[in-house]
C-alpha cells in the first residue's frame, strides 16, 4: 500500500488548508497509545498520544458525519491521496489504534513517512467520506458485538455442581476450576476477623442504630441493630465467651468458620454488609466478563469489569465508562455492573441518606448486556442479560444463563420480579451503576489478537 503524501513543512494556522496540511519537519514518533475502539489496521496504525477525556466527550464538530471540520477537509481535497485520506478519517471516528486527534497531532504522526506521489485521481467529497466511514465504523462495530454475543452465548448452561466429565461441568472448570463455595467460605472467615477486629466499632454501629430506631422507628435503623447484635452474638458463641470478655481477636481459624456457620452464609454476607465490612464475596459471575472481552481482542492487562473498585486511578482515566446517570442505553456486549448503595448520614437532613456515588456503592453483579434493551410500555425497560452466578450462591448453586431483567431508568434500579410497582420497587433490588461500552475498551494490537490466539490453540 502506498504511504501518505509528504509535502513542505507545516505552515501556521492561518494559511490556506492545502498549506497547512503540508508534512512537518520530522520529529521521532511518540509510543503509541492504543485506543477505545475497534482496532484496524490502516497501512499501519499512526503513533500518536490519546487526547484527554474532556476533549473526547466535548469535541468540536460541526458535520453531520461527526468528522471534524479539517478531516472533511482532507477528505474532500483532490490533491491528496487516498491513503491520507482514509487514515486522516479513521483516527477521527477512532477506527485506528488511537483516539479522535487534532490535526496537529494528525500531521505530527506523518512525520516519518517516506514521500509519495500525489495520484491525479479526483478525491471524493466530505459529505460522501463522511458516509462511508460512519458506515465503515458501524460495521466494525457489529463484528464485536456479534463476536461477544457468540462468546457468552458459547459459556451459556455452565453449572460448576453438574456430574464430572457432564458439558455442563466442563464449560464451568473452563471459566473457574474448583468449588465457588470454598471460596465463599473463606471469604465468610476474612469477614468474621474483620468484625472481630472491630468489635467496638460494631458496638458503636449497635448503639447508634438502637438510639435512631427508638425515636424514630426507622426500619433501616432496626435493621442495622439487628445485623450487629447478631455478629457479637455468634463470635461470642463461637468462642464460648461473652463479646465484651474477649480481649483479643484469637488466633484460630475454627473460631471464624464456626461463628459464620452459626448464622449460615447468607445471614453473616447480609450482617457484614449492613455494618460496613469490605467483604470479598466471590461469585461466578465475574467468571463470564473475561472470556467475552478476550474473545473481542480487549487488552485485559490495562482494563478489569472492577477497576472502579480495585484500580481507580486506571478508572478514572477510561473513556469506555458510562454512568447510570447519563441514562444511555448499553447496547448487546456491553458490561453492566451491578450494586446496592450504603446510607450515609445526612447534616442537612439530619438523618441517614443514600447517595448514588461510588465511595457508597457495594458490588453486587456483573453481566453481559445480551439484547436491545426494548420499552416495557410502563416506564420501564426489558433487559436480558447473560449471567453467572445464577441460583442461589447460599445454597451452593452456581450456573450461568440468561436472564430477563425489568429496569426503571427514572431511578436506575432493577425491579425485582416479587414487587408489582415502581412505587414498591424502590424499598428493594439492585442499583445500575454503569456500564462498559465494549467498543471502547482498550483493545490489543493485531499482531497481539493472533499470538494470543495461537498461545491459546
Amino acid at each position: 500500500m502506498a504511504k501518505p503524501d509528504s509535502a513542505t513543512p507545516a505552515a501556521p494556522a492561518q494559511q490556506p488548508a492545502a498549506q497547512r496540511r503540508a508534512k512537518p519537519p520530522a520529529t521521532p514518533a511518540g509510543p503509541q497509545t492504543s485506543g477505545a475502539s475497534p482496532a484496524v489496521a490502516l497501512d499501519g496504525p499512526p503513533a500518536v498520544k490519546l487526547p484527554s477525556k474532556a476533549n473526547v466527550d466535548t469535541p468540536n464538530r460541526t458535520s453531520a458525519s461527526g468528522a471534524e471540520p479539517w478531516v472533511l477537509d482532507i477528505i474532500g481535497d483532490m490533491d491528496v491521496s487516498d491513503v491520507t485520506r482514509l487514515r486522516a478519517a479513521a483516527i477521527q471516528a477512532r477506527i485506528a489504534q488511537t483516539g479522535p486527534v487534532s490535526e496537529e497531532e494528525f500531521l505530527a504522526s506523518r512525520a516519518a513517512d517516506p514521500v509519495e506521489t500525489v495520484p491525479s485521481t479526483p478525491g471524493i467529497s466530505s459529505d460522501e467520506a463522511g458516509k462511508m466511514l460512519t458506515d465503515h465504523f458501524r460495521q466494525q462495530e457489529k463484528i464485536i458485538r456479534d463476536r461477544a454475543i457468540e462468546k457468552a452465548s458459547s459459556l451459556l448452561g455452565a453449572d460448576w455442581h453438574a456430574k464430572e466429565g457432564s458439558e455442563a461441568r466442563k464449560k464451568a472448570d473452563s471459566l473457574h476450576k474448583g468449588d465457588p463455595q470454598k471460596v465463599r467460605e473463606e471469604a465468610m472467615k476474612a469477614g468474621i476477623l474483620w468484625a472481630m477486629d472491630n468489635k467496638e466499632k460494631i458496638q458503636a454501629i449497635q448503639a447508634e442504630a438502637e438510639r435512631k430506631y427508638k425515636e424514630k422507628k426507622s426500619p433501616k435503623a432496626r435493621e442495622t441493630a439487628e445485623a450487629a447484635s447478631e455478629l457479637l452474638t455468634a463470635i461470642g458463641a463461637a468462642g464460648n465467651v461473652s463479646i465484651d470478655e474477649m480481649n483479643h481477636t484469637p488466633n484460630n481459624p475454627y473460631l471464624t468458620e464456626d461463628a459464620w456457620k452459626y448464622l449460615g452464609s447468607e445471614k453473616t454476607k447480609k450482617y457484614l454488609e449492613k455494618v460496613g465490612a469490605p467483604i470479598p464475596w466471590f461469585t461466578t459471575c465475574v467468571t463470564m466478563v473475561d472470556p467475552v472481552a478476550k474473545a473481542v481482542g480487549v487488552d485485559t492487562s490495562k482494563w478489569g469489569a472492577l477497576d472502579m473498585f480495585h484500580k481507580k486511578d486506571r478508572f478514572n482515566s477510561s473513556i469506555a465508562w458510562v454512568p447510570a446517570s447519563w441514562k444511555q442505553r448499553p447496547k448487546p456486549g456491553d458490561i453492566l455492573i451491578f450494586v446496592s448503595y450504603l446510607t450515609t448520614y445526612s447534616q442537612e437532613e439530619k438523618k441517614n441518606v443514600m447517595r448514588k456515588e461510588l465511595g457508597t456503592a457495594v458490588f453486587q453483579h456483573v453481566s453481559v448486556l445480551y439484547e436491545e434493551v426494548t420499552d416495557n410500555g410502563d416506564g420501564t425497560e426489558k433487559w436480558v442479560t447473560a449471567d453467572g452466578g445464577k441460583g442461589s450462591s447460599h445454597q451452593g448453586q452456581d450456573l450461568t444463563g440468561l436472564t430477563t431483567r425489568r429496569y426503571n431508568p427514572l431511578i436506575q434500579q432493577f425491579v425485582p420480579d416479587k414487587y408489582t410497582n415502581l412505587q414498591e420497587a424502590a424499598f428493594g433490588g439492585r442499583y445500575l451503576l454503569g456500564f462498559w461500552d465494549l467498543t471502547r475498551l482498550p483493545m490489543l494490537k493485531p499482531e497481539d489478537q493472533n499470538k494470543a490466539k495461537q498461545k491459546k490453540k
